[in-house]
């Protein structure tokens, strides 16, 4: 599945990285990267209820539900920071809220490399 059209424009350089080794039973394995240092940051982002369904197809599809390493430009407190990135627990630490019916804010957590 290529990068959603609308994630290229709130994230213009989002794509999975090539740092993992599929095995015979289609199984992924990270490699930790020998002295990363290692972060997370906490975000709410705001998407269009079109969008939230195409984000989580993204992240089930491309991200091997939420598992994957990406890269992607993020506010870390005072510029947008392109870095590597991975889900923290996905699943459990992405919270959804409805603001109103047309918009969805969704909290994540994110952990963040060579910060």
């Amino acid at each position: 599945m290529q990068t959603p059209s609308f994630l290229k424009r709130l994230w213009p350089a989002a794509y999975a990285r090539s740092d993992r080794d599929d095995k015979e039973q289609g199984n992924t394995r990270q490699h930790p990267q020998p002295g990363d240092n290692v972060g997370t940051v906490t975000q709410t982002v705001r998407f269009y209820a079109a969008d939230y369904d195409t984000i989580v197809e993204w992240i089930k599809m491309t991200l091997n539900l939420g598992t994957a390493r990406f890269t992607i430009d993020v506010w870390l407190g005072t510029s947008l920071v392109n870095k590597v990135y991975q889900f923290i627990k996905p699943g459990t630490n992405l919270a959804a809220s409805w603001p109103n019916r047309d918009q969805i804010d969704v909290r994540m957590t994110l952990r963040v490399y060579d910060i």
